[in-house]
């Protein structure tokens, strides 16, 4: 595989300089120079016009993994690779295809040995899980990645209706039968609401959920830079599996569920009827950018379990299997307690 001119070398012995979370800049593992990045702006890209481009990536050389089904890119450069999410070694490289390339990026501010010590406390608590999880769980096995991400943008313009209900007590029967029921007054209310909305996130990828990265959030999306090479020296991205259109799709139903709330906000009420609203969304932008998380997982019994840390903020989530034996052992020992204690009883009784 022919080298990328475009990777930093080290002014100094020449190596391969990598990414550096602790100063924001380039080192040279080798003879410990350091080279700084210099930041640069990014613009908000408009939905409309770019939801039709397709462009090919050429530096960078996109892998699957064949354990876990995890799509991942490398810099051209890479001569070996792991697969980030289950430390598989046979990935295997894959044609590239069309997409946007990113614009913006957050670069990683944690290193590995911070994520290491977020998820250390973690994992010791986890008195149930797999052994082979725990014994694996070490700073080595934590794989930096920028996750393929939409930040999305729009103005909102929402006429809505809603059916809502508001609950009461009254006392029927007499006598023995006399008791208290409930029951609803339903109303109807009408409204327009202008909401407007900026850098939503959105996934891009297929190895991590919506509902995992939400565990991670925030993202100081204030912080975004424009998209530089170098900070991924060192570091993996996952593959983008999903279009743009597929990505606001999502964002329309986060920006949705807020428009209801603080709709729904205005008003009294303890029950829901129905609630129909009719949105315009205007001056859409976004950027695609790249996100850090720090990665731990593996495989087990043809299932993914995974640790991950935002690699901003050091927030954490994660999965584990659980060992059979401990379970076991524990249900055996509980049982063994309450027969003693059944027993005592029945003797004492006796």
């Amino acid at each position: 595989m022919e080298k990328d001119t475009h990777i930093s070398k080290c002014e100094s012995c020449g190596a391969d300089m990598i990414y550096n979370p602790k100063t924001l800049g380039l080192y040279c593992p080798y003879c410990e120079s350091q080279k700084a990045i210099n930041k640069i702006p990014t613009t908000i890209r408009d939905y409309h016009l770019e939801r039709e481009r397709s462009v090919v990536d050429d530096e960078m050389q996109a892998y699957k993994c064949p354990n876990c089904g995890g799509e991942v890119v490398f810099d051209a450069y890479v001569t070996s690779t792991a697969c980030p999410f289950c430390s598989a070694t046979n990935v295997v490289k894959l044609k590239n295809q069309k997409g946007l390339k990113p614009d913006g990026i957050l670069p990683f501010l944690y290193t590995k040995e911070m994520a290491f010590e977020a998820g250390k406390n973690w994992i010791k608590k986890k008195f149930f899980a797999l052994g082979a999880f725990k014994k694996n769980f070490k700073a080595e096995n934590f794989n930096g990645v920028y996750v393929p991400s939409y930040f999305f943008s729009s103005n909102t313009y929402t006429k809505y209706h809603a059916r809502l209900g508001k609950h009461y007590t009254v006392t029927v029967g007499s006598g023995k039968n006399r008791r208290t029921v409930t029951k609803t007054r339903w109303f109807t209310v009408r409204g327009e609401l202008s909401r407007d909305f900026k850098d939503i996130i959105i996934e891009a990828t297929r190895q991590l959920t919506q509902s995992e990265l939400h565990k991670i959030n925030p993202y100081d999306t204030e912080s975004l830079e424009g998209y530089q090479r170098d900070y991924l020296a060192g570091f993996s991205a996952e593959r983008n599996d999903a279009s743009l259109d597929q990505g606001f799709a999502n964002a329309k139903v986060i920006m949705d569920d807020t428009i209801q709330r603080e709709a729904l906000s205005r008003y009294s009420y303890d029950v829901v009827g129905s609630f129909n609203a009719d949105t315009t969304y205007s001056n859409i932008g976004f950027h695609y950018a790249l996100i850090p998380i720090w990665v731990f997982g593996c495989k087990h019994k043809d299932k993914m379990y995974r640790y991950i840390v935002n690699g901003r903020t050091g927030r954490s989530y994660g999965k584990y299997p659980i060992s059979a034996g401990k379970v076991c052992t524990i249900v055996f020992a509980v049982l063994a307690f309450v027969a003693t204690v059944l027993a005592l009883i029945y003797t004492q009784g006796a």
